[in-house]
């Protein structure tokens, strides 16, 4: 089985590598020092492994989606996202919160990535299991030695007391 590493931890986030798939978990609301964190990551990864493609998981927790994006985190999350655009295989993201508020947000962010023309797939989520599922299982098939097993794992592990991920 695969082991997550290159573990970085701030208030707000947790981000690891788990073979040449980032999870970026948002426990807090979304900073722009945790985009730089996976901004790092996607360094590391792209310096380990040149030719790998990356998967990326992107958890937002229920606790970590109320209110307005800072327009500093939107434009560093896509500076990030465009730098690395040629490597990116597929991205899940994941926005926990249920409810109709929950529903939109997921459908907003379905809407940007569509008009976005990014240059691979992305696919919004309600939990982390799922999204888990659609990037492991049909985006990084044959691509990644990342299992379910492995993936699944890890992110039973970030139930923790304050969800956060402990390496």
């Amino acid at each position: 089985m695969v082991a997550a590493k290159n573990w970085m931890t701030g208030n707000e986030y947790t981000i690891c590598t788990l073979g040449n798939i980032i999870v970026l978990i948002w426990t807090a609301f979304p900073s722009v020092d945790g985009v730089q964190a996976c901004a790092a990551a996607f360094s590391t990864l792209r310096r380990e492994e040149p030719t790998a493609r990356i998967g990326l998981l992107s958890i937002v927790e229920s606790e970590a989606g109320h209110g307005a994006m800072d327009p500093a985190v939107r434009n560093a999350l896509g500076k990030m996202l465009k730098e690395n655009e040629s490597v990116l295989r597929a991205a899940a993201i994941v926005f926990e919160a249920q409810g109709f508020r929950a529903t939109v947000i997921r459908s907003v962010v379905t809407a940007i990535n569509m008009a976005s023309r990014l240059g691979y797939p992305t696919a919004v989520f309600s939990d982390r299991l799922s999204g888990a599922k659609w990037l492991v299982m049909e985006q990084m098939a044959g691509h990644s030695s990342v299992t379910m097993a492995s993936l699944s794992s890890l992110l039973r592990s970030t139930r923790s007391a304050n969800s956060a991920l402990t390496p």
